[in-house]
């Protein structure tokens, strides 16, 4: 049994400065979860939803504005949505067995600023990784981001995967798929519009972190993009017939 299977049409001001730092939604070891229809307001440094070794999950119609960032962490770690896995240091419920994510869908999402609060590190993605524990089948689509302080959208060990018809506006980066500690297989960016502002991050990346895991059957086209990042590529092999988005630009 998880922390919840279902919850929709709410709203909640998570949190104000002075408070503790919360997870305003969390779905642990757990299965067919729906998130529809939530607001979630100023969190101060963690997530407004994680999805901890959940298979099958949707979050749709979810708004998700301001964040407080945590000045001891990297950016990197500010996910409105985070998918995670069972780790010994990550575990909210259930065995610490390194179960990772499956069969998930974030769709018809916003993310922005609140008035009140900044936008959020990023949207959507992990950063927690163990060798072995691979999210598998995961849908980031049709959702709406606005103002991230890092990467928009950033997938890490994240396999068959689909990151489509997103809208990126103002973002310093744009999309990101990391292989960290496992290689990975069928990835999908397409038709997506992405504008960012960081010359430093990329519009759009599908990188190996370390040199050994490579990332095979990668499909990347049809996106519009726009600012002042590149694209990064690095041990990733495009779909058979299909030629990297960007890639004669110079993107490594």
């Amino acid at each position: 049994m998880g922390l919840l299977n279902q919850v929709g049409g709410g709203s909640a001001q998570a949190v104000e400065s002075a408070q503790a730092a919360v997870n305003p939604v969390v779905a642990g070891d757990t299965s067919d979860v729906e998130i529809d229809g939530v607001y979630v307001y100023n969190v101060k440094w963690w997530h407004a939803i994680e999805l901890n070794a959940v298979h099958t999950a949707t979050v749709s119609g979810c708004h998700l504005l301001g964040w407080v960032e945590d000045p001891t962490v990297g950016l990197w770690h500010g996910e409105a949505i985070q998918l995670d896995v069972a780790s010994s240091g990550t575990t909210w419920k259930g065995a610490a067995d390194n179960t990772p994510c499956a069969n998930i869908r974030l769709v018809d999402d916003e993310c922005d600023t609140s008035g009140s609060k900044p936008g959020w590190g990023r949207f959507a993605g992990s950063h927690t990784s163990v060798a072995g524990a691979v999210h598998t089948d995961v849908a980031v689509e049709f959702n709406t981001v606005g103002n991230t302080k890092f990467d928009a959208i950033g997938p890490q060990d994240t396999q068959r995967l689909s990151v489509r018809a997103n809208t990126i506006t103002n973002c310093r980066g744009g999309v990101y798929l990391k292989a960290a500690l496992n290689s990975l297989n069928r990835v999908d960016i397409v038709d997506n519009v992405i504008g960012t502002t960081d010359a430093s991050r990329p519009l759009v990346a599908v990188n190996d972190g370390t040199g050994q895991h490579p990332i095979t059957d990668v499909a990347v086209f049809a996106n519009t993009v726009s600012g002042p990042g590149g694209y990064w590529y690095a041990n990733a092999s495009a779909r058979t017939g299909h030629t990297l988005q960007g890639q004669t630009q110079g993107g490594v």
